[in-house]
Formats: structure tokens, sequence, C-alpha cells
């Protein structure tokens, strides 16, 4: 089964659903299948992420990547309640280990295809396969893509081929490095690479206590209900795994609970904010 050609027909009919001139939210995630043959194809052990954090929990499964696009209920009254709906998948191949008698040409490519395995690089293609197959459509160079990821996507594989029009918004540490934009008395004015990063700035969460930030009150609508939270904008930064991208940005988001919440909880009012970033 040719699947890029099975995502393509999904992309086309994803789009078909927005507006000629919306821009496109989309979702990517990985996710475990379970399974039971040893046999099944390019099924190993892999951790669960379900498992307590006090243990490293390993389950027979094959690794999957989703992409997700977001379609609005109420396409006309923006914003709106939207529904997630699979667009692309993709299986997550691990390469096997060639036995000891394999020739040698069998190992250097064992060697060599980690890299090219991993999910980050994974994740880049297929994002890069999203803007192409928006690009393709009329007007499609000029909307604006928007890619939410989680936590293993937001590295050098992704943020550093990202095409123009393109917002990738995934959490960060809340201990992350990051520094400023030079100046231009700080380029190099002769021949060479050009300064990137200038002097280190604040981690996140020291943006989060600086009181002379203040606090935006925005309302968001998960799972159909309407929620309340404080957040924070930080840019312009820089970031060494983001190389000379111009437009990073920095969203702290503190969710309001209330007290019976934040009792059942049992989080320290300190601990409630969470960190994301945004790279166009």
């Amino acid at each position: 089964m040719d699947s890029e050609l099975l995502c393509a027909g999904l992309r086309h009919q994803g789009f078909g659903q927005l507006a000629s001139h919306a821009s496109v939210a989309a979702l990517m995630d990985e996710t475990l299948c379970r399974t039971r043959g040893a046999r099944i194809h390019r099924s190993s052990w892999r951790r669960d992420p379900l498992g307590p954090a006090f243990a490293d929990n390993f389950i027979w499964a094959s690794r999957f990547l989703q992409l997700s696009v977001a379609l609005p209920q109420q396409p006309d009254q923006l914003p709106s309640l939207a529904r997630a709906i699979p667009i692309d998948i993709q299986h997550g191949l691990s390469p096997r280990k060639p036995s000891p008698k394999a020739p040698p040409e069998a190992w250097e490519l064992w060697r060599n295809a980690p890299a090219a395995a991993t999910v980050s690089a994974l994740g880049a293609r297929r994002i890069a396969a999203l803007r192409a197959g928006l690009d393709s459509r009329p007007g499609g160079p000029m909307r604006s893509l928007r890619v939410c990821v989680n936590g293993a996507l937001p590295c050098r594989a992704v943020l550093r081929n990202l095409a123009s029009l393109t917002t990738l918004t995934g959490p960060i540490r809340n201990d992350a490095r990051f520094y400023a934009r030079p100046t231009a008395s700080q380029l190099n004015p002769g021949r060479g690479r050009q300064r990137c990063r200038a002097d280190p700035l604040p981690t996140p969460g020291r943006y989060r206590q600086d009181e002379s930030i203040h606090w935006q009150t925005v309302r968001a609508c998960p799972a159909g209900n309407a929620y309340d939270s404080d957040v924070k904008t930080v840019a312009p930064l820089r970031r060494k795994a983001a190389g000379a991208n111009p437009g990073l940005h920095l969203l702290i988001i503190r969710r309001r609970l209330s007290p019976q919440a934040r009792r059942r909880s049992e989080i320290p009012q300190a601990c409630l904010p969470h960190l994301y970033r945004s790279i166009p």
C-alpha cells in the first residue's frame, strides 16, 4: 500500500473543509500500538509512557507518528470549537541490528540509520510534506500553517527545517537557555559567519517570576469547556537549537484552578504554569 498517496488524499480532503484563505492548524504526536506477535513488522520493546514515574516499564509495540488537522465546528464564527481529524500517519521504523554474519555494507547502513529514523527526523519530513501539500493548492503559499507538537519534536532537526509561514508550538524545559538577538555593533563587519546569539537571558522559570512582565487573560475552549488562563509573552529570543531563526517566542501559561481542584491536585500555586514556545 502506498501510504504517501493515501495521506495525500486525506490532506486534500482536510484542506477542502477549510476556507480558501483560512490558516491551517495541525496537531502531531507519536503513539504506541501494542502488538502480540514476535514477527509483526518493526515491533520491538519500547518504554511504556503510561508506566509509573519511579520505574521504566517496557511493552512490545509498534511506534506511529500521527498528524491531524483541526476543523472548526463553526468556520464562519471564529474562534470556535474544533475537532481533530487524522490526515497523516506514518510507521516509525526502528532499524534492526544486523547479525554478526552480515556483510560490512549492512553494518554501515545500520550505523548511519538511527539519525534518520528518530521521531524528530520523521516529524520534520511530515511537516515538510504537509507544507508542500498546502502550497500545491490555489492560494496555499500565502496561507499560514500552525503545528502543535509534543515535547520530543521541538528540537534542532525540526526547528532548523521549518518553511516560511510555518509556526511550531511545543513545550520547553523550565530551565532552558535563551539568548538575546545581536545588535548591529555585535555583528561581524567583515567576512565570515555572522553571530546569531548575544548575551544570555533569563530562563522560562525566571520569566514566570518576573513581576515586570504583566499577565494577560485569555480564554480557551478545550473539550467543550471554557477556561480562563493567564499568559505572558516574551519576544524576540534566540536559542541554540533554533539557529538564526528570528521568530522565537516564549509563551508562559498559568491555568486558573478552582480551590477544590487545587486541593485535589495537591500542586502548589508556583508549579501550575505550563511553558510553550512558538517558532514561525
